[in-house]
């Protein structure tokens, strides 16, 4: 199957697309080296998903399909809002959960889960696809699924694109709004079965409990979320995926959701195994990237060293010192240069510190990674570097 991985451009599967969207960010400096290959099994909405995306440079793929677990035909309940349709059956929920919506309305599950059809729908799985059609169907490097339920049903049809992909983003639930759906503790421990590792919600949505005027609304409960699911660099060492391709692949992943130290860990395994590539604009990217982070060499302290020297300081007593019994024989003198010597003291300690305030000034400027990282489309994370390392400067003063 190592033929159908592209060796160069990243593929983009999303199942579930309806509104033409993908829960991979988006890029303009390299979306040209993005294969966009979305699902969804209702032709009416196939249009609306193409004109969404037909201004992209990716290489757009609109498969239409119902993505499942096997190849049958099932029953598919059809909701009064479709995006709630699904092969499991929505519950009648004790409580109308409520969600306030950033277009102005109140989205409530109960009416809106309500079945107004009961169709039959034939289903097929990623791998049956892969079989299919051969090289011109594209090995998912990054998978993401909104199917309201059916998430671990479509992975678990599909072994072999599920081992080759790098990363996967599925939509939760923490309760059960259909009956017998797989919740967010069952996605969590079959996915830590298939080498993935939970990193954290990309997106999560609130819902109350009860219905209240505006100026009323406070905080709900969580009811649902995206969840960000990637390996390890060490996990692809035993697989078909050991290239360099795909640590580059798996690197522009992290790097995409702000994991900076995690896609330098990828192009260093690059380096010390094949050697840096400059065969496309993202790989010259990350080696970018990977040679300006060699410059930074300041670390933290250790809590684990702060926590070892402050026992060993408790458990060390000194005895007095013959200047301090000195000084106690001195007797009214002692108070005089005791004076003076705080005086020194705190001259000392000043003195340095304007100094270093002076010096820490110019570490409030952007530095060299942070004008790389948002020069090139990441300026959540030239932001979020920026702002952790002045957090760290700042505690320094």
């Amino acid at each position: 199957m190592t033929n159908q991985i592209s060796q160069d451009f990243i593929a983009l599967h999303h199942i579930g697309a309806r509104g033409g969207s993908r829960s991979f960010p988006k890029n303009k400096y390299f979306e040209s080296e993005m294969i966009n290959v979305l699902y969804d099994a209702d032709p009416d909405c196939l249009q609306i998903v193409k004109e969404a995306n037909q201004n992209l440079k990716s290489k757009l793929i609109i498969y239409p399909y119902c993505i499942s677990n096997k190849k049958e035909d099932v029953e598919f309940y059809i909701t009064y809002d479709r995006n709630l349709s699904s092969f499991y059956k929505p519950k009648k929920m004790s409580f109308d959960y409520y969600y306030f919506s950033p277009s102005g309305y109140d989205y409530h599950f109960n009416k809106l889960a309500e079945t107004t059809k009961i169709m039959n729908i034939e289903t097929t799985t990623l791998d049956i696809l892969l079989d299919q059609k051969k090289s011109d169907f594209f090995m998912p490097d990054f998978l993401s699924l909104d199917t309201q339920g059916s998430e671990l049903e479509i992975l678990d049809g599909s072994p072999v694109c599920l081992e080759n992909t790098l990363a996967i983003v599925l939509e939760t639930e923490f309760i059960e709004f259909y009956e017998n759906q797989p919740c967010f503790e069952d996605i969590l421990k079959y996915m830590k079965t298939k080498g993935f590792e939970f990193m954290r919600f990309t997106n999560t949505c609130e819902h109350t409990c009860y219905n209240y005027p505006i100026e009323l609304r406070s905080k709900g409960r969580f009811t649902d979320a995206d969840a960000l699911f990637i390996r390890f660099p060490e996990y692809l060492q035993n697989t078909l995926r050991h290239n360099s391709s795909s640590y580059y692949k798996l690197a522009f992943i992290y790097i995409s959701f702000d994991m900076l130290e995690s896609a330098l860990e990828c192009v260093k395994i690059i380096d010390e195994n094949w050697g840096l590539s400059k065969n496309l604009k993202y790989y010259r990217f990350l080696n970018e990237v990977y040679e300006c982070s060699k410059k930074y060499t300041t670390y933290p302290k250790k809590f684990s060293d702060l926590l070892w020297r402050k026992q060993l300081k408790i458990s060390q007593s000194k005895p007095e010192s013959s200047l301090r019994i000195f000084l106690k024989k001195l007797g009214p003198l002692t108070k005089i240069m005791r004076i003076i010597h705080i005086y020194m003291l705190t001259l000392r300690k000043h003195l340095p510190f304007f100094f270093k305030y002076l010096k820490a000034l110019n570490k409030l400027q952007k530095n060299e990674m942070e004008v790389l990282l948002k020069k090139n489309g990441f300026q959540s994370l030239s932001r979020l570097v920026y702002e952790n390392r002045i957090k760290f400067y700042k505690r320094q003063l």
